[in-house]
């Protein structure tokens, strides 16, 4: 295995990290809109484009989007042990797992086929999700999930409402669908109603609900399918939140852009050049660093940022207690 692909999938380890955090920082019940110091306007800087007549359900708790791990194959990463095991990711009131052999399993409510298991019935137990085998990545979202399988192609099952599934026609699919044109994908994340990937090339595309500009294509469109995020070519990850999403990039850095940012295009977050993984949560986000230490930035209502306050900030600051 390369040095790169070495530190690749190092990287991709510690994002699972990352991600258990950013679970363990949501609270429970409606999360307030953000709401920054003046200095941090929220105005997004997207051009005058139509900004989306239909209305989301209203957000719910904050669900963070985690990326799983490796089917066991030879090809894939030293995670693999682990991810035979299971890597785990969570959605608003769904989960699902990865296990060996690259199956997914899921459980919780299936209201639009959220767990792939042909059906609408609820789970109070895992449930197999139907024709998907060869999956490395799994990422819930709310109430739909989605898979990286090992051909780096994506498949999505679930509610298809504001674009989160490929098809315009349906808001559901109760099995997994291929999301055509995403072939060399290497990441994958859900968010509340988007999702964004990376492809081999370090670009990153993204598709689904973008009233924010979370879809980071300088609009505020709805997408039911993949559109480029601008200004991206050296991507190594993605993490996406409610109305917003972040990459790590090749040399360390981060970039986010739709709610935590206040843009629908890429703006680098300061003071970060260090980062090995990075993740986003309901309307924030938290990266680990070289030193192992843990930066967060974004909405703190809830003390999300570990920082000892409940003050919102964009400018990253530590967590505290992970001495």
């Amino acid at each position: 295995m390369s040095s790169s692909r070495e530190s690749r999938w190092g990287r991709a380890l510690a994002a699972a990290i990352v991600s258990a955090l950013l679970l363990a920082s949501c609270a429970t019940g409606t999360p307030p809109s953000p709401s920054f110091p003046a200095s941090n306007s929220l105005s997004p800087s997207a051009p005058n484009t139509p900004v989306p007549s239909a209305s989301p359900p209203p957000i719910p708790s904050p669900s963070p989007s985690d990326e799983g791990g490796g089917d066991g194959s030879p090809t894939e990463s030293p995670a693999q042990e682990i991810a035979n095991a299971g890597l785990i990711s969570t959605g608003q009131m769904n989960s699902c797992v990865l296990r060996g052999g690259g199956t997914v399993r899921c459980w919780g409510v299936n209201s639009y086929g959220s767990l792939g298991d042909g059906t609408t019935t609820d789970r109070l137990t895992a449930v197999q999700v139907l024709g998907l085998t060869g999956a490395i990545r799994v990422s819930a979202n709310f109430n739909s999930s989605c898979a990286l399988k090992g051909d780096s192609s994506v498949w999505c099952w679930g509610r298809g409402a504001w674009g989160v599934l490929p098809d315009e026609t349906t808001d559901r699919e109760w099995t997994p669908v291929h999301v055509a044109g995403m072939e060399d994908v290497v990441s994958i994340s859900a968010g509340y109603l988007h999702v964004c990937v990376v492809r081999g090339d370090g670009t990153v595309w993204c598709w689904g609900y973008n009233v924010t500009g979370q879809l980071g294509d300088g609009t505020t469109t709805n997408r039911n399918s993949p559109v480029q995020v601008i200004g991206i070519d050296d991507a190594i990850s993605v993490g996406t939140g409610n109305e917003g999403s972040c990459t790590l990039h090749a040399d360390g850095h981060v970039s986010c852009w739709g709610t935590i940012t206040g843009t629908s295009i890429p703006q680098t977050i300061p003071g970060l050049d260090d980062v090995v993984a990075v993740d986003s949560g309901g309307f924030h986000s938290c990266a680990v660093r070289e030193d192992a230490s843990v930066s967060c930035w974004g909405n703190n209502a809830s003390g999300e940022l570990g920082d000892g306050t409940l003050v919102t900030t964009r400018t990253p600051v530590t967590v505290m207690g992970l001495d």
